[in-house]
């Protein structure tokens, strides 16, 4: 059988991403980018909420009833998670709401303090102890510190890819045999072949999308290859 010596630009764009040295980078870019976004905009939301409850929330006097530790005091150094209680006013009903409160360096918060809050007065249960909103800069800290991270971790994603681009247009084409094959976690779509070089008996990996048929062990498959990794040619067909 004689082997194309065509360049398998077809699917090259895509499945360039989907290659074993680019997945788990590609996994981790898309994970942390997640999370920024994630936490950035629970962050957002709650620094909204707060300036709300500042402005218009209700005036009250809470209790604290519960330091969610077996303990009567604790410092306000990092925020605390409370349990207060406090009265909705003109009735007689009474709300309990365990929520965290900000930190005040040097503070100390002790079991039967009592702290003014401003309420939501459609969900008593959500308070405020603050009096001046935090700069919206100091909410974004953790989805900020994330981003040099994701940086990093695209950067890493896309050279990783730049070599896979590099093999499947510069490298050999060449026999391999496949000696073994397991189901890999990062690609569910894929198997992943061990296989054997013709002039190279060490075994290397690749992914063989579950598109192109089933494959067994013993079989002979065409791979691109620079002489360290090796890529499927159908898989760029």
């Amino acid at each position: 059988m004689n082997i194309s010596t065509q360049e398998p630009f077809k699917r090259l764009l895509t499945r360039s991403w989907m290659e074993m040295p680019v997945r788990p980078w590609l996994a981790v870019t898309g994970l942390m980018l997640l999370a920024a976004l994630g936490i950035g905009i629970y962050n957002f939301r709650t620094a909204i909420e707060e300036r709300r409850l500042i402005r218009s929330g209700t005036p009250v006097q809470a209790v604290v009833v519960d330091l969610g530790r077996d303990t009567r005091q604790m410092p306000r150094d990092e925020p605390v998670r409370v349990t207060l209680e406090y009265t909705i006013p003109g009735t007689q009903k009474t709300i309990r709401s365990e929520r965290m409160i900000h930190r005040q360096t040097g503070g100390l918060i002790r079991l039967r303090d009592q702290i003014p809050i401003r309420f939501d007065p459609e969900s008593p249960e959500v308070w405020t102890a603050r009096t001046e909103p935090p700069p919206f800069l100091q909410s974004m800290t953790v989805p900020l510190a994330l981003i040099p991270v994701v940086l990093i971790s695209g950067l890493v994603t896309f050279l990783h890819r730049q070599r896979v681009i590099r093999v499947i247009r510069k490298g050999s084409i060449q026999k391999a045999g496949v000696v073994s094959i397991r189901q890999p976690p990062l690609a569910p779509l894929s198997k992943q072949l061990g296989v054997t070089l013709e002039q190279d008996r060490t075994v290397r990996s690749l992914y063989w999308p579950n598109r192109l048929g089933q494959v067994r062990v013993g079989d002979v498959i065409d791979v691109r290859t620079d002489g360290k990794r090796v890529f499927a040619v159908r898989a760029y067909e």
